[in-house]
C-alpha cells in the first residue's frame, strides 16, 4: 500500500517493474501491457506507473514517485530497464508511434540515435490520440522523455 501521503512505496514500484508485484489497483505490468487500446483510452491511472517521475501527481494520489534512490535502482537493474522499454514500446504503439533506433557501425553498442516516428497504425490512432484528445500522452502536463539508459539521446 501507499505511505502516509498516499503515494505508492518505492518497493512496490520496483516489484512492479521486476514482474513480481502490482500497482495499487492490483494490476501487473504484463496485464497492463496486454490491454487493448480501448482500455488504455478509458483508464489513465496506469500512466504514472509505467512512467514514474520524481514529482507527485496532482491527479493520482497513489502514483509512485521515482526519487533518487529508485532512479539508481532503475539504472542498475537491467530487468527493470527492459520492462520500462517494453512499457514505452507498448505506449508508443497505443499512440500510433514507434522508436526508430539507428545503430552505430559497431555491433553491440548503444544506438547512435533514437527517433520517435509514426508507426503503421498511426492513421488508425490519429482521431483518438491526436485530434480527439482522449489519450493520456502527458503526466500532469509533463511530456514523456526517453532516458538515455533506455535508448534515448545522451545529454
Amino acid at each position: 500500500m501507499g505511505d502516509a501521503k498516499g503515494a505508492a512505496s518505492g518497493h512496490e514500484l520496483v516489484a512492479f517493474f521486476q514482474g513480481r508485484g502490482t500497482d495499487v489497483e492490483c494490476r501487473t505490468l504484463d496485464q497492463i501491457l496486454a490491454w487493448e487500446d480501448v482500455l488504455m483510452e478509458l483508464c489513465h491511472d496506469y500512466v504514472q506507473w509505467l512512467f514514474p517521475t520524481d514529482q507527485p501527481s496532482r491527479f493520482n494520489r497513489d502514483a509512485p514517485i521515482l526519487d533518487e534512490e529508485l532512479q539508481a535502482v532503475f539504472r542498475a537493474d537491467e530487468g527493470v530497464r527492459a520492462n520500462l522499454r517494453r512499457a514505452l514500446a507498448r505506449f508508443l504503439a497505443f499512440l500510433g508511434l514507434r522508436l526508430d533506433l539507428r545503430a552505430d557501425s559497431c555491433a553491440g553498442e548503444a544506438p547512435a540515435s533514437v527517433e520517435v516516428v509514426r508507426a503503421a497504425n498511426f492513421d488508425a490512432r490519429l482521431l483518438m490520440c491526436w485530434k480527439g484528445g482522449g489519450c493520456p500522452g502527458k503526466r500532469d502536463g509533463q511530456s514523456l522523455e526517453v532516458d538515455p539508459a533506455l535508448g534515448g539521446p545522451s545529454t
